[in-house]
């Protein structure tokens, strides 16, 4: 015999307990260690390792602020099946999921709060204008004016409605209302006429049946992505195929994703100085047109190379296994906070570059004084006289700007950008044709470890040399998570 267990015990379950079929529960999960062995509502409190020892049906987590870390933890570290793992309204009566029924426009607030951070995740930021009013800035929603057409029709004639602006497109709750098929043509019939993506809710009656929904639409829509909260799932479908935009995470180990920087924010793994290795990545940069065994001599460029060579899309980005862009200046060490494909495309509506905050910290000794102070000076006076050699013969007009860049007091750092490919194909050609000839020059082999990588950091240097020799290309410069430490 299988059984249900709630995984918190915090507010999220308090305001809800009286809803909560308690027969169906075996008992309580908690981090807290202070909590285990306790009762509360008269089942016992466990560990999360005891679930081990258990025959789970269903795990329910009452949290909103760490839901997505529960469920994390109960999938990954213990073991149990995504399939067991529900929001904690999944276990309410229907009536209290339901986002249908005879209630107000303003009784769906509740509704539409659920769906805001997949919403603003997207760039779709302005959904509603207070706690108390639901507006329609940028995004077609069922939860407004329209509401007494919907339930008297079935569904709106959305392709009327719909504005060039549009950030995302809400379908409201369609597995309460309409047949699959229903779904698949209403989201075939609005990819025609927007770029938006559409968004629904799965939050009422999800149950066994409702999962086969899923796998049915990512055969049909590939770009289809899951968002779980405690409330349910939150289901986008993008009109664009995955080759229209997508960031990089360039790694060189075995690598577990940052929370909010996976493949439904429009991010895939390269595993760079792939020969030889036996990492699981999404893409590897020894395949195709490659110079992967200049990886201990060019760090992250080899990956670079790779995308430029082997994979052309609208939008590319690169960033580190450590190392992510936040979204704004104010935006914190949060999940949603972390820049989402779909925010990028729409940030480049307005600039050109987005680059990662200007490191100022050589303001006494300068870029130049700040490389020497890093590396073994043998390596750093090699590496320079090869990539000015090189950048003399084969892009002299770039030999000032690059000096100046090197005496200055900023660099954009880390390789780290996004940009339209048009741009992203331009930098390529330039930077590759003096840098693999300062590759292949180069002998590194007396140097030590960091010290090999000598012309990997002047190549990093040279986004900021591109940058200012192209100054009529527009910048917005954006903060960096740094995730270990």
């Amino acid at each position: 015999m299988s059984y249900d267990f709630i995984f918190g015990t915090g507010r999220a379950l308090e305001n809800r307990i009286a809803d909560v079929p308690l027969q169906r529960i075996k008992a309580f999960v908690d981090n807290d260690a202070e909590k285990w062995g306790t009762q509360l509502y008269g089942k016992r409190v466990i560990s999360p390792a005891e679930l081990h020892t258990e025959n789970v049906h269903r795990v329910y987590i009452a949290s909103k602020k760490f839901f997505s870390e529960i469920y994390v933890q109960v999938i990954e570290k213990i073991g149990i099946s995504a399939e067991c793992v529900k929001g904690l309204y999944s276990i309410l009566p229907n009536e209290e999921q339901s986002l249908d029924g005879n209630r107000s426009v303003h009784s769906y607030h509740g509704a539409i709060v659920s769906l805001f951070d997949t919403l603003t995740f997207l760039g779709a930021a302005k959904v509603c204008a207070s706690k108390a009013v639901l507006r329609d800035y940028g995004v077609l929603s069922f939860y407004d004016k329209r509401l007494e057409e919907w339930r008297s029709t079935g569904h709106c004639q959305l392709t009327d409605q719909l504005r060039e602006d549009t950030d995302a497109v809400l379908l409201g709750e369609p597995l309460t209302r309409m047949s699959f098929d229903a779904l698949v043509a209403d989201i075939r019939r609005l990819q025609k006429k927007t770029d938006a993506p559409c968004v629904f809710y799965a939050g009422a009656q999800w149950d066994d049946e409702s999962d086969s929904w899923i796998p049915g639409l990512q055969r049909i829509f590939p770009c289809l992505s899951v968002r779980q909260y405690a409330e349910g799932m939150v289901v986008v479908v993008w009109k664009k195929q995955e080759s229209d935009a997508r960031i990089f995470t360039v790694i060189h180990k075995p690598y577990e994703w940052v929370l909010g920087a996976g493949i439904d924010a429009g991010y895939s793994t390269i595993l760079a100085g792939a020969r030889g290795k036996e990492v699981s990545a999404d893409f590897r940069d020894d395949c195709g047109d490659n110079i992967s065994w200049l990886n201990e001599k060019i760090n992250e460029c080899t990956a670079m190379y790779w995308v430029w060579k082997n994979h052309p899309q609208n939008v590319v980005g690169f960033c580190h296994y450590r190392r992510y862009f936040l979204k704004h200046e104010r935006a914190t060490a949060l999940s949603r906070n972390i820049l989402s494909t779909w925010a990028a495309r729409r940030a480049l509506e307005d600039v050109d570059f987005l680059v990662a905050d200007p490191v100022a910290n050589y303001t006494r000794d300068g870029v130049y004084h700040g490389l020497v102070s890093t590396t073994s000076p043998k390596a750093f006076h090699a590496g320079w006289e090869i990539v000015r050699r090189n950048l003399t013969k084969y892009q002299p007009d770039f030999l000032q700007p690059f000096d100046d860049v090197m005496h200055g007091c900023e660099m954009y750092p880390c390789n780290m950008f996004v940009t339209r490919w048009k741009h992203f194909d331009a930098y390529c050609r330039w930077l590759f044709s003096f840098l693999i000839p300062s590759a292949e020059e180069a002998d590194v082999s007396r140097f030590d470890a960091y010290s090999k990588r000598i012309i990997g950091f002047f190549a990093e240097r040279m986004l900021t040399v591109w940058l200012v020799k192209h100054s009529e290309l527009r910048i917005r410069t954006l903060p960096i998570l740094q995730t270990d430490g």
